[in-house]
């Protein structure tokens, strides 16, 4: 009694969602989380399952989920108004492919959280690799005129008349986008909708066959949207859109039945297993595909054209319903078996050749050139040697025994980009080291098979692997494969086929103004007899790699400030997979790189938000301009994170991620061994 005369009892309102009403009960200071919630439903009174139900605090925007946690702890007061409300709410989601499911996603967890959840619904591997964006119309639309709406609440009856999407056969075979009309009413089949039922929702309306194969054109109300302003200002704002993954949907202002789109963030994809990955093979594919088909993506018109023959045959091949193009099903099952043994091997191979002895060395005359500001381009016949990521130029092939090497370069945290145009016998490869200054270095190969070796060698030690590595020999032949892809076959074309092309479903904008529909379909129809014997998913697999040899491809950019910079002066800064890079914001070259694998130590500034990087030999401090810093701060912490994965089935390191991405409201730092 002596205690409960000294506690300071007050009255708690409390609103509670599913019924509409505001409930009052008397509690002390010292009562915790857990007796509020108690309380609250012994005094209502009505017999249904609230497990699924958790307390909102609107003006503070946030969960109080630590059920032990006192009310004077949190801060909880009279004029605390609080929010009873179901964590599980449904969104409408819209995937990489532009179509749209109604899902139910806890907003309760971080958004790593639920995106984790949305992948596994959806059967999507490496939900690390993805995140989720808001709609950009979203920020100035205001749903939710009521106050007690505006909190991302929803009444009675819009909890228990939740719309679900019905993926109706004849819809997914065509446009495979669904209108608001779609929606199934499911107001009698979920008056009774308790919270372990919830997780079964999101299975019973996704369909993997139709994840696994989009529709070719979505609605025109999404192209309208896509197209519409997405000049290259409008495309770096986008990126400001990304929701932060260490926060809740709740805290972030998405409301129920809002609009967030799933989309891959990181380009740092690991092993695609066409066997166990087809929907996320497909996503990815979709996803760079619209990039693209919206000139997002920056590519030749050889490159178009191979892009669009891809488009087209996987299009040929899902209307006459064969996913396994001119190719047995026997030779496909041993193909997936083989690429299943491979995966399954890939962590074993790494670990063969520990010995430097035996690690397999590349060696033969190339044509070398260092780039230099204001200095002519004069290639020069040396000896080049590539062994454990040790790269060796000699004079001649008699100095190797001696040693006596004109220069020696560490591979590690390389940058390889090809410059190859077949047709004209020219194959070069674009070297940066991150020893050097930003000029870099061009080698010049004299055939495809040299190209394809030594492309090969620098492309794995850029990933910090040897050439004793497994995946060497089929990394040579998936570019042998990419180069005979560039040399068209002068084969007859199927004259029918032509009518089967429609050029502006498989090319972009600025292409169509090039070229009449009539060439256009020739050079589609002419490039697809290249790879007619492809599969469906070889086919999706071959365009993203030719995606990822694009320059620049894995680069997100934002606007910054540099520090001591002029007020008015904004710069375009990317983040890459293994560097960060300032861009020239007019010829959207690249001025300066910075690699991870230089970085000491990493500090971010929550007050001011700028971020300060040092690196070995330079410090890069910079705030955003259009854009939280926390967006930026969390790609490079993500980038980090993914560089760190093995092959293989390997379980997500939720904490070291949040570690390296989350933040905290003082200055973080971070150290890298490098």
């Amino acid at each position: 009694m002596d205690d409960n005369s000294q506690v300071q009892f007050f009255n708690l309102t409390i609103y509670i969602t599913t019924l509409s009403i505001d409930k009052k009960i008397k509690v002390g200071g010292n009562y915790d989380i857990g007796s509020v919630m108690l309380k609250l439903v012994e005094e209502l009174g009505i017999p249904m399952d609230w497990s699924d139900h958790a307390l909102w605090w609107p003006s503070k925007k946030k969960w109080l989920l630590q059920h032990r946690m006192s009310l004077d702890a949190c801060g909880v007061q009279a004029d605390s108004n609080l929010y009873f409300t179901p964590t599980h709410k449904v969104i409408k989601l819209q995937l990489p492919d532009l179509q749209y499911y109604d899902m139910r996603v806890d907003f309760s967890v971080t958004v790593f959280n639920a995106v984790m959840y949305l992948c596994n619904d959806l059967g999507i591997r490496h939900p690390e690799e993805l995140s989720l964006m808001r709609i950009s119309s979203n920020l100035n639309t205001s749903k939710h005129s009521n106050k007690k709406q505006s909190a991302a609440t929803v009444t009675k009856k819009d909890s228990v008349n939740t719309t679900i999407k019905s993926m109706d056969s004849n819809k997914s075979s065509g446009s495979g986008i669904h209108d608001e009309s779609d929606s199934i009413n499911t107001s009698g089949q979920n008056q009774a909708l308790t919270s372990s039922r919830l997780d079964t929702l999101n299975v019973s309306v996704v369909r993997p066959e139709a994840l696994a194969n989009s529709p070719l054109t979505p609605s025109q109300e999404i192209l309208r949207t896509l197209f519409k302003n997405n000049s290259l200002s409008e495309r770096i704002k986008r990126n400001s859109n990304w929701l932060d993954s260490s926060r809740s949907l709740m805290e972030q202002d998405i409301a129920e039945g809002d609009t967030v789109q799933l989309r891959f963030k990181y380009h740092n994809i690991l092993q695609l297993n066409p066997k166990s990955d087809e929907i996320r093979i497909n996503q990815l594919y979709e996803q760079i595909r619209w990039s693209m088909l919206t000139e997002d993506i920056d590519c030749t018109d050889e490159e178009m054209v191979q892009f669009a023959a891809l488009q087209f045959h996987i299009h040929l091949l899902a209307k006459c319903g064969n996913k396994d193009g001119n190719l047995s099903n026997d030779n496909n099952d041993i193909d997936a078996a083989l690429s299943d043994l491979q995966v399954s091997l890939e962590g074993a191979g790494k670990s063969l050749n520990t010995d430097n002895a035996t690690i397999p060395e590349l060696c033969d005359y190339l044509k070398h050139f260092k780039k230099q500001r204001f200095a002519l381009k004069s290639f020069k016949k040396c000896y080049c040697v590539v062994k454990d990521m040790i790269l060796a130029f000699y004079k001649h092939k008699d100095d190797v025994a001696g040693g006596q090497a004109i220069a020696k370069f560490s591979l590690k945290g390389c940058q390889v980009t090809p410059d190859v145009n077949v047709s004209k016998g020219k194959y070069m490869i674009k070297l940066l080291l991150p020893s050097d200054d930003d000029s870099g270095h061009l080698l010049l190969c004299e055939t495809e098979l040299q190209y394809a070796q030594w492309m090969a060698a620098l492309r794995l030690a850029s990933r910090n692997k040897t050439m004793a590595d497994s995946s060497y020999d089929s990394e040579i032949s998936s570019i042998l494969a990419f180069l005979s892809m560039q040399r068209r076959k002068q084969a007859p074309v199927d004259i029918g086929l032509e009518m089967d092309v429609q050029p502006q479903d498989f090319v972009n904008g600025a292409f169509l103004k090039k070229y009449k529909p009539k060439q256009i379909a020739h050079m589609i129809l002419e490039q697809r007899s290249s790879f007619a014997e492809l599969s469906t998913v070889d086919a999706k697999l071959k365009f993203i790699r030719i995606w990822e040899s694009l320059p620049g491809c894995t680069t997100t950019c934002f606007f910054v400030k540099f520090r001591n910079q002029r007020k008015e002066a904004t710069e375009i800064l990317g983040v890459t997979y293994n560097s960060i890079v300032r861009m020239d914001p007019h010829s959207f070259s690249i001025l300066s790189t910075w690699r991870f694998s230089t970085m000491k130590s990493w500090n971010v500034n929550w007050e001011i938000r700028e971020l300060q990087i040092e690196f070995d030999e330079s410090t890069l401090s910079f705030a955003c301009s259009m854009t939280d810093c926390k967006i930026i701060h969390e790609f490079i912490g993500g980038y980090i994170y993914l560089s760190m994965r093995k092959e293989g089935n390997q379980a997500t390191d939720e904490e070291l991620f949040h570690k390296l991405t989350g933040g905290w409201d003082n200055a973080l730092q971070y150290h890298f061994s490098g």
